[in-house]
């Protein structure tokens, strides 16, 4: 007689996903089970800190012989340990699309979560940018830091699948779980950080208490990393790794909700860009520049003197040449490093979005393609020769970086490419930065493919400044832009002011 418990169902579908044999139907079967039976969640749990236990003990062994065709879910489990891979597609394969009900409280959001406010509720919370504060039943409030993706698994249980976040578990929380795919993290009262990488890495960094991950204790000032060949060992301790804290912001005077950040109005409508007698130096010293040419902004008040920037381009038959001086209050400490960066824009940098092809004529007229808005991608909106530059400088790595990507779907984006130099360096006074690039037009749609002298193609600057740990966006400034047009700067190129490629010798 077949056992239809609801226990064994859970099992068999759990064993189908683990051999990787699931259909949709099962996927869907799993949803309904979880949704029907609330009290199964333990077990699913419970499954799933089986396969991180097993993937981190017992990756290096060798892939076991073929399995026979009637399996249990013990013999599962065991022949997973014996393959590393397999138990990490198995883990991911588990995570349902949905949770019963909700665990947890978001009470706080500065960000974009991917499904809205529903994906909490849900049991999931996907935050595509930005910081979300989330706080369990059980009292522990955790800070999420995107792009990242948190399941809420119970009151005082969640899954971290990727990103980061901070938590702090009070005293009169009991106990909290955290569960990844390299180790699982338990905790009285304490306050850590956890790290996911998109390999299933895990660091886990510990500010206050003592919290055990996988078989290791960790105590306050110490890190760990877990996964991969030398899992378990201690890496050094970082305060600013992760953020601690949801930033307060302040209200504007009369608004009382308004977000104050820094921002402006922009004040120039266009941009003339010399071609350069000689290549400049590149060493963050614009002593070679044409100031007369220059682009400056500032914040209105009360930011103004804080936060304003000038702005530089030229350019000659081999390359592009940007520069900007931007007074900043925490220069030069965008967290992301080079080798796995995401939304550098967002700690700090500054943006040039540039048309270098004259046959898309002044404004351009070409938007982001949304099939949504029935603006399909056209060979002109995804133009290569429409560039989007994200200068910016890598505290880790201690690197001026350029980010590139191209047409209105920002597609092909590259770091760093062949060729491109930049130098960054920080007033004297420490109240701002100037930064100094190179691009080869190689580096982007090719030599053949650069302005010529007598274009009029479009130009948009935005300057991002970030708080003081360099991860949280805190407020811009945008320069160079077309009177009357409305939209974000990076879904309406019409909104590019214009930029006029002068010829040799003339300014």
């Amino acid at each position: 007689m077949t056992d239809e418990t609801p226990a064994a169902r859970l099992a068999a579908v759990v064993e189908r996903l683990c051999w990787r044999e699931a259909t949709p139907g099962d996927l869907a079967a799993l949803d309904e089970l979880l949704a029907a039976h609330p009290d199964l969640w333990p077990a699913y749990q419970d499954a799933v800190h089986l396969h991180v236990c097993l993937r981190q003990r017992f990756a290096a062994l060798p892939a076991p012989a073929a399995p026979p065709v009637r399996r249990t879910w013990r013999r599962a489990a065991f022949a997973l340990a014996g393959c590393a891979a397999a138990v990490l597609i198995a883990w991911v394969a588990l995570r349902p699309a949905a949770s019963p009900r909700a665990f947890a409280t978001l009470t706080a959001l500065q960000g974009e979560l991917a499904d809205g406010d529903a994906a909490l509720t849900s049991g999931r919370v996907r935050l595509v940018a930005g910081l979300a504060e989330v706080t369990f039943q059980s009292g522990t409030v955790v800070v999420l830091e995107g792009p990242a993706e948190l399941d809420l698994a119970g009151p005082a249980r969640g899954v971290l699948v990727n990103g980061r976040l901070a938590a702090k578990v009070p005293a009169d929380a009991g106990e909290f779980a955290l569960d990844t795919p390299a180790a699982r993290v338990t905790e009285g009262a304490s306050e850590f950080g956890v790290a996911v990488s998109s390999d299933g890495e895990t660091v886990v960094q510990v500010y206050g208490g003592t919290v055990r991950a996988g078989d290791r204790e960790i105590a306050a000032g110490d890190a760990v990393r877990f996964g991969g060949t030398d899992s378990g060992r201690a890496v050094a301790f970082d305060a600013t790794r992760f953020v601690r804290e949801m930033p307060p912001f302040e209200t504007r005077p009369g608004t009382g909700n308004d977000q104050k950040t820094p921002y402006n109005q922009a004040t120039s409508s266009g941009m003339r860009i010399p071609f350069a007698p000689r290549p400049p130096r590149i060493d963050a010293d614009l002593g070679e520049w044409d100031r007369a040419l220059a682009v400056s902004g500032r914040c209105d008040p009360p930011f103004d003197e804080a936060y304003r920037a000038t702005l530089f381009a030229a350019y000659d038959d081999t390359a592009l040449y940007l520069a900007a001086e931007v007074a900043d209050p925490n220069p030069l400490r965008n967290r992301a490093d080079v080798a796995t960066g995401i939304e550098t824009w967002a700690g700090g940098s500054v943006i040039v979005r540039l048309s270098t092809d004259a046959t898309l004529g002044y404004p351009v007229d070409q938007r982001k393609p949304d099939l949504n808005l029935k603006r399909p991608p056209t060979p002109q909106n995804t133009s290569e020769r429409l560039n989007h530059l994200i200068l910016w400088y890598s505290r880790p790595d201690d690197r001026a970086c350029l980010d590139a990507s191209f047409g209105m779907d920002e597609h092909g984006k590259r770091r760093n490419p062949a060729g491109v130099s930049g130098a960054a360096k920080r007033w004297p006074d420490g109240r701002g930065y100037t930064m100094e690039y190179a691009v080869p037009w190689a580096a982007l749609a090719g030599p053949d493919a650069r302005p010529r002298p007598g274009d009029a193609t479009g130009i948009c600057w935005q300057v991002h400044w970030a708080d003081a740990a360099g991860r949280v966006w805190r407020g811009q400034l945008i320069e160079v832009l077309t009177p009357g047009e409305t939209g974000l700067v990076f879904h309406n190129a019409r909104r590019w002011g214009r930029a006029d490629w002068l010829a040799p010798g003339t300014r």
